[in-house]
């Protein structure tokens, strides 16, 4: 069903998916499929193969270079995980293994949905559409081959279109002068849900009072989001009112 907006502007279609491929996108991430894929790989965390897997998209390099990709996760955990992951894996091999975990969860938890080629059609759309300019992350997973099954392909289109403002982020932050840190703590719901998070992605310390950055937040906010609107102007109003309809529709069908 189409929505009752039968025409939005780019920047309105944004402000209402941004949030859902956000959360929908990282859940085979933390899935317990992903995590037993990587202790039966023999991986010595869990976590390895995320960093492995997400990052060797942009092949086997040095640690910094995923520690630039990454932004938030603090640089001296990263260089831990690359590095153990490397010498338990090939760096495209892990890059296989890591799209297929991401397929397998779109084809077991979004196969009964029903408007995935045509939602499939519009994101592409999208996506191909985007300057890859300054979005390293996002202009690697780009480049993984698209499955052929709707809802595994739906659903790697989910994950690159998170990459995709995930980069785009990464250039608003420092643009905006804000350490990797302080966005950690800035965008969660509180300073203790931040602080907690900032502590989960390496960091140590709490930064202190950061409320005098409430309004620089709402800017960073706000350029990610600039940042999107020329790709998502590939679709005409009526595309992009159908398109947030599919949005909400997997969001409400996700199990």
């Amino acid at each position: 069903m189409v929505s009752d907006m039968t025409s939005l502007t780019a920047q309105e279609a944004i402000n209402q998916v941004a949030p859902i491929i956000g959360d929908l996108g990282s859940k085979f991430m933390l899935d317990k499929a992903t995590m037993d894929a990587a202790t039966e790989a023999g991986y010595g965390h869990p976590f390895a193969l995320y960093f492995l897997g997400r990052g060797g998209v942009l092949g086997d390099v040095d640690a910094d270079v995923i520690v630039a990709a990454f932004a938030f996760f603090e640089p001296g955990m990263v260089r831990t995980m690359w590095d153990m992951a490397r010498q338990t894996a090939d760096v495209d091999a892990a890059v296989k293994q890591y799209a297929g975990l991401c397929a397998k969860y779109g084809e077991t938890h979004l196969g009964a949905i029903k408007g995935l080629e045509s939602f499939n059609e519009l994101a592409e759309k999208v996506i191909d559409s985007v300057d890859v300019s300054g979005l390293s992350l996002f202009a690697g997973w780009r480049k993984v081959a698209r499955p052929s099954n709707p809802a595994a392909r739906a659903y790697q289109n989910i994950h690159v279109m998170r990459e995709w403002r995930g980069s785009a982020h990464i250039c608003a932050v420092a643009a905006a002068g804000v350490t990797p840190q302080q966005a950690i703590i800035t965008g969660a719901p509180n300073a203790e849900a931040g602080v907690a998070t900032a502590q989960a992605f390496g960091w140590a310390g709490d930064c202190g009072d950061l409320s005098h950055l409430a309004k620089t937040r709402e800017a960073i906010e706000q350029a990610t989001t600039a940042m999107q609107v020329p790709a998502f102007s590939a679709l005409s109003g009526s595309e992009l009112a159908e398109f947030v309809d599919l949005v909400q529709a997997i969001k409400a069908a996700h199990n």
